[in-house]
């Protein structure tokens, strides 16, 4: 019994042996004992996972100076490591990649060898000296392409232009105050010079543009008629401005009854941006409350604005509309490319067409000034959802705005005799405040 005790242990499969080594701290490892004939019965499979790195040993004894394997993640190994060099050919390295070099900002600041001229910086050399009069139509795009203004839309055919000017102010007009807005390089505003002197007695012009004034800084000089006011029209301190140097002062002050203002009139290019709809719509809604120029009475107003924003507002066409088409013939800044005519009227960019337009205020008013304030809550409320049927967001005036709904075909301020309106006309959320109502008690 004793003698098999040898054979046991040889064809014993896997052991576990611990060693200490001087070398190394207490490392288990398993290690595989080959029986000692090849003709023996293979060893049975183990279960589970077998481990990454298995140690096979030849003996049982493991020598006293050897190490284990190394443990870790196997070093990346690269195609030229297995690539043998060319006959003929050194085995040097390869080369490394050389970086970019890095651009500063100096880079871009560096002035340019040769300016192109018509840059902001420099004139064109087709400018004229002389800026009493306008250089030829087919030089705008030249000359003026250093305007650093892409929203600005001013009418350059001289044809065009004095028949606008003949229908703004037409035969039989006298002694026409106008205020001009975002007139450009002034090709309206030469127009309107040369009719007859008796239809106008003074022009202010308004105009904030350094490149645009030095065109219109000449008519002041030549004409006395003409004053220029180097703001833009789009700030309101700038009509302010207008009324401190007294311009304003022989402007009789008649009622809302008297009939359309004889004397005092408002012309303007408008942009082709947002910011155009917004003045348009400043405009409209200072006539109710009688401010700005309408505190003199029913002032009228005459446009050049896009054909969106005649669709927004659905403003009556002017006679002109014809003689203004097509827009490349008439305007500038010229479109790059043909605009298609589908889609031209569903956007803001350059090359939609232009209208005319005369704007008159009403003598009976359908906003009542002295509920301003309702009209304006109604406004902020629904143009926060516009593109909602009105059946479905009138319940942000207010709950139970719903009842609304069949009163309003009828002639009667609907909002403002609602028993249940919202005390706060605030743009805050009517849903969350403390509904109170307006001529209920409390």
């Amino acid at each position: 019994m004793a003698s098999a005790r040898p054979n046991v242990f040889m064809f014993s499969t896997l052991i576990r042996v611990q060693r200490l080594s001087p070398c190394s701290p207490c490392i288990s490892r398993k290690i595989q004992i080959r029986p000692a004939s090849s003709t023996s019965s293979p060893s049975p499979k183990t279960r589970g996972r077998p481990r990454k790195t298995a140690v096979e040993e030849d003996s049982t004894e493991i020598a006293s100076g050897s190490s284990p394997g190394k443990r870790g993640r196997p070093r990346k190994v690269a195609l030229e490591d297995f690539a043998e060099p060319a006959a003929g050919k050194s085995s040097a390295p390869p080369k490394k990649r050389s970086r970019p070099e890095k651009v500063t900002l100096e880079d871009f600041a560096k002035p340019r060898a040769v300016k192109k001229p018509g840059n902001r910086f420099t004139p064109h050399p087709n400018s004229p000296e002389d800026k009493t009069e306008l250089p030829p139509r087919e030089d705008w795009r030249q000359i003026f392409s250093w305007v650093p203004i892409h929203d600005r839309v001013s009418i350059s055919n001289p044809a065009a232009s004095e028949a606008v000017a003949n229908c703004f102010v037409p035969k039989g007009e006298k002694d026409r105050v106008i205020v001009e807005a975002f007139p450009g390089p002034g090709q309206l505003t030469r127009s309107l010079l040369a009719l007859p002197k008796e239809r106008i007695k003074k022009l202010i012009v308004l105009e904030g543009e350094p490149k645009y004034l030095d065109y219109l800084r000449p008519l002041a000089d030549l004409d006395p008629r003409v004053t220029i006011i180097p703001y833009a029209a789009s700030e309101w301190d700038t009509f302010d401005k207008v009324e401190e140097q007294g311009l304003l002062n022989d402007i009789e002050t008649l009622g809302w009854n008297e009939g359309v203002h004889p004397q005092l009139q408002f012309i303007s290019h408008l942009p082709i941006t947002g910011l155009g709809e917004q003045l348009i719509a400043q405009f409209l809604r200072l006539i109710p409350n009688r401010n700005w120029l309408f505190k003199y009475g029913r002032v009228k107003m005459n446009l050049l604005l896009s054909e969106y924003v005649w669709q927004l507002k659905e403003i009556p066409r002017c006679a002109l509309f014809n003689e203004l088409q097509p827009y490349a013939d008439h305007f500038h800044p010229m479109p790059i490319r043909k605009p298609n005519e589908q889609t031209i009227i569903n956007n803001r960019r350059i090359g939609v067409p232009f209208q005319a337009v005369a704007l008159t205020p009403l003598e009976e008013q359908v906003i009542d000034p002295a509920k301003l304030d309702i009209w304006d809550y109604c406004v902020r409320r629904l143009f926060v959802r516009r593109a909602t049927a009105l059946d479905q967001c009138i319940e942000d005036l207010g709950p139970g705005a719903k009842s609304l709904l069949p009163k309003l075909n009828s002639k009667i301020n609907t909002e403002a005799q609602w028993p249940f309106a919202p005390t706060d006309l605030g743009i805050n959320d009517a849903m969350l405040d403390s509904y109170k109502g307006r001529n209920t008690q409390r």
